[in-house]
């Protein structure tokens, strides 16, 4: 199958064509589809809650031989040497017809008409975290030492002999140097010191839900899991994507202890919705998730 000519020849081809079924039908028989469609049709939302990302990115490859782990995204592109924009919409049409049994002959699900919600939100739990921050010891240069004079010697190095007119010994106290030694008193010998801060973390996470019916808008500082349920008990969405994207921290006196991050926890911050209507707006949503 000469790949790049069919490429040069269909600048933009129609979602529903040959060569991507082709495409498809390789990628089946290659990759491991069976556990990805189980997780999109899993009952359990936090089973389906990133399957879409692993079609395009973790996909097990069927032959346990290579011990290959990698994305159907990137073996299109190299395999295939498809560009960006084609790799994308050929992981789109997988996740729509991820149950189709002969993508060359089967009937494709190939609708542009759905909406993308995208919904910053902060998880239900606050984490405690422990931060060590290390620096040199001021008292002994980090070296974990201490120096003192030699009594012994007097901070001579040399002894003196215990017969009169005898030669004078080194000093097996400081052996020679007329100082000796000991570990710092401020870091115990550990060169550093170390200063324990705790912190409480609020993870933020970005979930996008594709869903064919619209649903209620999620209002900042709503209750996320709340929106969440209600709308997954009437309507038949997917998670696309659902990742930390950042996190809040304010540091407290120990484990346990009260912060502010109470007052945002579990809570929509802030959404968007997009009506998918055209190939450019779909090209665009498949960035979520590539």
């Amino acid at each position: 199958m000469k790949l790049l000519d069919v490429i040069k020849e269909h600048q933009e081809r129609p979602l529903d064509n040959n060569f991507y079924r082709r495409v498809l039908n390789i990628i089946a028989q290659k990759f491991d589809l069976q556990e990805i469609s189980r997780r999109l049709n899993n009952p359990n939302p936090d089973a389906r809650w990133n399957a879409t990302h692993e079609i395009s990115r973790f996909a097990i490859m069927k032959d346990e031989e290579t011990n290959y782990r990698d994305g159907i995204y990137l073996y299109l592109i190299n395999t295939f040497e498809l560009s960006e924009e084609e790799a994308k919409l050929i992981i789109f049409l997988l996740h729509k017809n991820i149950d189709v049994k002969d993508f060359l002959n089967d009937p494709l699900d190939t609708s542009l008409d759905f909406y993308v919600y995208s919904i910053f939100y902060y998880e239900d739990e606050i984490a405690d975290r422990q931060d060590d921050e290390r620096f040199d010891c001021e008292r002994c240069g980090g070296s974990g030492w201490e120096y003192e004079e030699c009594s012994q010697c007097d901070a001579t190095g040399m002894c003196k002999p215990e017969i009169e007119g005898g030669e004078e010994d080194m000093c097996y106290d400081c052996e020679g140097s007329g100082e000796v030694s000991y570990d710092c008193s401020n870091c115990r010998g550990d060169c550093q010191i170390v200063i324990e801060r705790w912190y409480a973390e609020l993870s933020r996470r970005q979930m996008v839900i594709m869903s064919e019916e619209k649903l209620s808008t999620p209002k900042d500082q709503e209750e996320f899991l709340e929106w969440f349920y209600e709308n997954y008990s009437i309507h038949n969405f997917q998670v696309v994507t659902d990742f930390i994207y950042d996190d809040e921290r304010e540091e407290i006196n120990e484990p346990g202890g009260n912060t502010d991050l109470e007052e945002m926890r579990g809570e929509i911050e802030s959404s968007r919705t997009y009506k998918i209507k055209d190939r450019s707006e779909l090209l665009k949503f498949t960035n979520f998730y590539l």
